[in-house]
């Protein structure tokens, strides 16, 4: 029986998308002379970040032109990785993992009947890809929440190290971003059930972490499930960002074994024993 009282978010991350970095590298190659990999990419955008704080906070004449120089970089950079991302998806180079579908009808839909999906994608895949197994068994529209940006925005892109408060960034930007995480928040704060799925919850994203901690620190929420080859590390990372004051069910699975659960549960208080 589906519960019309219980809400489950699902928060995905690359892992969840095939080639999820492949369009990304063509859109960064052109800064490079050899071939770039997931992990360089990474390394040049947290870069492209730090010499932003850097000239932002030099007030001299070679910092503020140096400042506008890389303001066109960073914005370049968005627009390229936007249109490579755009024409992945249409060209389904960029689709979800063969095992999305079950995921879904295995953990979220037989949960209940209210939904909500959190992305650090850029791209619509893994939304567009949950409208559609949705749309089998019911009539819904889908608002999915693009914690670090949309590629139907390119000013949103939010890059790796980067937070809300940038002193490059505009107060408009600032405050796009920033409520976003707020929405990201305060939606996690009903949700009884949590799929996170494909993320590693990257110890150097701090603003991710405080953001997921301040959403599960609720009265509602009663599990986290961890879909992802690492769910152990995973798990870890979670159970550091929970509230003491309550025992929160963990549980792991590797993608390819979801029947092979692994229970990972902090079991703080006696009377939960």
């Amino acid at each position: 029986m589906i519960s019309n009282n219980k809400i489950c978010a699902i928060v995905v991350g690359a892992g969840a998308v095939k080639n999820a970095w492949n369009p990304v590298i063509r859109a960064l190659q052109q800064y490079h002379d050899f071939s770039l990999t997931p992990d360089g990419a990474n390394s040049f955008l947290a870069r492209v970040v730090y010499l932003l704080r850097w000239y932002a906070s030099d007030n001299s004449e070679f910092g503020k032109e140096q400042l506008r120089l890389h303001l066109d970089f960073l914005n370049d950079i968005k627009v390229s990785i936007s249109k490579e991302l755009k024409d992945s998806q249409r060209k389904q180079e960029i689709t979800v993992r063969e095992n999305y579908e079950e995921i879904i009808n295995k953990f979220l839909i037989p949960y209940g009947n209210k939904f909500m999906l959190i992305t650090t994608n850029w791209e619509n895949v893994a939304s567009d890809a949950l409208h559609a197994i949705l749309n089998k068994k019911y009539k819904c529209e889908l608002f999915p929440l693009h914690l670090h940006g949309s590629i139907d925005n390119s000013d949103t892109l939010y890059l790796p190290s980067e937070m809300t408060k940038e002193p490059y960034r505009t107060t408009e930007d600032e405050q796009h971003i920033g409520g976003m995480h707020g929405s990201v928040w305060r939606g996690l704060e009903k949700a009884h059930r949590v799929i996170v799925y494909g993320l590693s919850i990257d110890p150097l994203d701090a603003e991710l972490g405080q953001t997921l901690a301040c959403g599960w620190s609720n009265k509602c929420l009663e599990e986290i499930i961890i879909i992802n080859p690492s769910h152990e590390n995973v798990a870890h990372r979670v159970n550091l960002l929970l509230d003491r004051k309550r025992d929160i069910k963990i549980t792991g699975y590797s993608p390819d074994k979801l029947n092979a659960k692994h229970d990972y549960t902090i079991t703080r208080h006696k009377a939960n024993k």
